[in-house]
């Protein structure tokens, strides 16, 4: 991306930024900590960026557009009932991951939609740990003892936080089985229908039309997202007509609508809002985080 005079955006001072693809975790760390890397956007773990902060390097932590959740398959016999998607979510404590796992940096979710965009709707209840509840959901839907397979991606961080979630549903007195793939196969694996429970995320997300695409029931792969099969001709008449409401206030009151019922129905299990971290050389001026987390703020940096 070369920033020359053709640019009017450029900052002055930089005449090119590369872009360096560093595929293993710790080794991104190592080139951030040593200055061999200006900036690590969303790239580094909570606990390492934390570490990076404590060098002295200049870290920014806000709330984003990420939201993590369990993917469900909705075709599985096991899942198809609403009871056992609703004992797998009490079984959840969100707050143990979000306090261990993320440094603190995530809140409990509700939505696809972050509690910042306008159409959120904050009246959701933020789902919360009931262990005992949990269980005795577990035995009335008849699924104690049951196993369950848990995949995710070989990343660090969805291995050690699909760690922690199989081990607390293993409290209810199910079986996990936890398998983890290189991206490729993951994602092909989830697009195919090939899984009981996924660790996924939704990245910046803005539009509330994304509820048409994740869960229309004409919205299967390979033409949306509505990879857990998910099938209600009421969400599927609600998300067609607010494709057509101009009036914004009137398209945020039916979006709530839209929200209320996917979370009342369970086809995802939200987890948690992640925050956008940035880690940035001192060497790096003018540097302004952007909510998206994309990389528009480096059309105004300079670098020493």
């Amino acid at each position: 991306l070369d920033a020359n005079k053709e640019n009017p955006y450029a900052a002055p001072s930089i005449n090119s930024v590369s872009f360096k693809i560093v595929r293993e975790e710790n080794t991104r760390f190592l080139k951030v900590m040593k200055g061999e890397l200006d900036l690590a956007q969303q790239e580094l773990p909570p606990a390492k960026v934390n570490e990076l902060e404590k060098k002295g390097l200049t870290v920014y932590k806000y709330p984003g557009l990420s939201m993590t959740y369990l993917l469900v398959n909705m075709n599985d016999p096991t899942l198809r009932s609403k009871e056992a998607r609703q004992a797998l979510s009490a079984g959840i404590n969100r707050d143990e991951i979000i306090r261990f796992k993320l440094e603190g940096m995530a809140q409990v979710a509700t939505s696809i939609l972050p509690p910042h965009n306008a159409y959120y709707d904050g009246t959701l209840a933020i789902p919360t740990y009931d262990l005992e509840k949990a269980r005795a959901m577990v035995k009335a839907a008849g699924l104690e003892g049951k196993e369950l397979t848990l995949k995710t991606s070989n990343s660090t961080q969805a291995i050690e936080n699909g760690k922690v979630i199989a081990s607390q549903l293993e409290k209810l007195g199910l079986k996990l089985n936890m398998q983890s793939f290189e991206w490729a196969t993951f994602f092909a694996d989830v697009n195919k229908g090939n899984f009981q429970l996924a660790s996924m995320k939704w990245v910046g997300t803005t539009d509330p039309d994304i509820y048409r695409t994740a869960f229309h029931s004409a919205q299967a792969p390979p033409k949306g997202r509505n990879r857990g099969g998910y099938v209600n001709s009421k969400l599927d008449q609600l998300v067609d007509s607010g494709n057509e409401i101009q009036d914004v206030r009137k398209r945020i009151d039916h979006y709530k609508k839209v929200q209320r019922l996917v979370y009342d129905d369970l086809p995802i299990i939200p987890l948690w809002y992640e925050y956008e971290t940035a880690v940035i050389s001192p060497k790096i001026k003018n540097f302004q985080a952007a909510k998206t987390g994309d990389y528009t703020a480096l059309t105004k940096v300079s670098k020493e």
